[in-house]
């Protein structure tokens, strides 16, 4: 994996360092990709509940996960992807980031004529190359003691995501539909060769925004959705209705 120099601190840059720790992040970065696992049992039920329109669920308070529903299968892909305790701040918003956009983007692509199913998957991983690249950096952090500043850490992980999601895709041998809607979805805009399944990603991902920061609004995100995927204004109020009750399921699943 190459990737650009990333911004130091003082300290490190008067010290010499920085390509140690370029090598060590790499390093890191290889290591991460080569445990991947195959892609998990958990990923079956999930689609599922995204291909129906089954909503999130709340997570139990007490932390108790009843046989049955969709909570362990949350659980295990949590564990296995966006899970990074010593950057459990970064991680909770990857992973709550990655829940709202499942739900809306399946949401969107069941209006838009998409598959719930392949959108969904892909709203939920299109976040997953920063995970696996914090939990790189984490490794890195803890071996020498150190932490990077904010700006390093953006830089290194978006530095990292490109080849790590790639890695994923290799390993879980995802469906074509969900990689390509997971490599359009950033270039929604610039082609017009992107598919409906990355079209209900990418916007899935606005609503989510939307959704879980009410404090930042977008006007205009309404009229955009409408023009570009050929609905009316009374679906797009419907969608936005749906989601109502979704930031409370989210935040529940950070427990």
């Amino acid at each position: 994996m190459a990737f650009p120099l990333l911004r130091q601190t003082p300290e490190r840059r008067q010290d010499g360092s920085a390509d140690a720790l370029l090598d060590a992040l790499v390093a890191a970065a290889q290591a991460v990709a080569a445990g991947l696992g195959a892609r998990p049992a958990a990923l079956r039920d999930i689609v599922d509940a995204l291909a129906t329109g089954a909503p999130l669920p709340l997570r139990d308070t007490r932390g108790k996960r009843r046989a049955g529903t969709l909570q362990p299968s949350l659980d295990a892909l949590r564990t296995s992807v966006f899970a990074v305790d010593a950057r459990e701040r970064e991680s909770r918003l990857l992973w709550r980031d990655a829940l709202a956009t499942a739900w809306t983007g399946a949401a969107i692509a069941r209006l838009a004529g998409g598959s719930p199913g392949t959108a969904g998957l892909a709203g939920l991983l299109h976040r997953a190359g920063e995970a696996l690249a914090l939990r790189a950096v984490a490794v890195v952090e803890a071996a020498d003691g150190s932490r990077l500043d904010a700006a390093s850490l953006q830089a290194a992980c978006a530095s990292l995501e490109p080849d790590l999601t790639a890695a994923l895709l290799k390993a879980w041998r995802l469906p074509p539909g969900v990689v390509a809607a997971l490599q359009g979805w950033r270039r929604v805009g610039e082609s017009g060769s992107v598919g409906a399944d990355a079209r209900a990603v990418h916007y899935g991902h606005a609503f989510a925004s939307q959704v879980l920061f009410a404090e930042f609004p977008s006007p205009g995100l309404a009229d955009q959705v409408e023009a570009d995927l050929r609905l009316d204004r009374r679906e797009t109020a419907r969608l936005r209705a749906s989601f109502g009750s979704l930031k409370a399921a989210v935040d529940s699943q950070l427990g």
